[in-house]
């Protein structure tokens, strides 16, 4: 028992008997569909989902191509993007290595020429204290004479 929505106060009713009204609602559905038609376009587009559902089925269920995977072209274009990477990078690296190399080079030319330089004002301070000692060891020696 159900309540018939047309009554008034909603009492209990039978429900009407629906013989044949689904199948005149899916028919008048279908004649306003408009993939349905003459031509057959929306049984091949039943067909077509039909088989698209059963390979995807065929693969889901093919646990060696579920895991391994047979996108060849994809697996190829990472490939080829990590060797491209990887060449870049072993490029990037050569060229650090040849910028440290140079730069290398500069210090330790720098670091040649400021060594030269602090070995030769020590040589000519070396050589002005040498002169300046046996100078002052002359006037000591002539003041000892003198007093003596």
């Amino acid at each position: 028992i159900t309540r018939c929505p047309r009554a008034r106060r909603g009492g209990p009713h039978r429900d009407r008997k629906k013989s044949g009204h689904n199948e005149r609602m899916a028919m008048a559905a279908a004649e306003s569909d408009p993939f349905r038609g003459a031509d057959g376009r929306a049984d091949a587009k039943v067909e077509l989902m039909r088989r698209r559902n059963a390979e995807r089925v065929a693969r889901l269920l093919n646990a060696r191509e579920r895991t391994i995977g047979i996108d060849k072209t994809a697996l190829q274009a990472q490939v080829e993007e990590r060797r491209e990477l990887a060449r870049e990078d072993a490029a990037e690296a050569a060229a650090y290595a040849e910028y440290e190399a140079r730069l290398l080079d500069v210090v330790a030319s720098r670091e040649a020429r400021d060594e030269a330089r602090a070995k030769d004002e020590f040589d000519q301070l070396k050589a002005e204290w040498g002169a300046d000692a046996e100078a002052r060891s002359k006037r000591d020696a002539e003041a000892k004479t003198t007093y003596a």
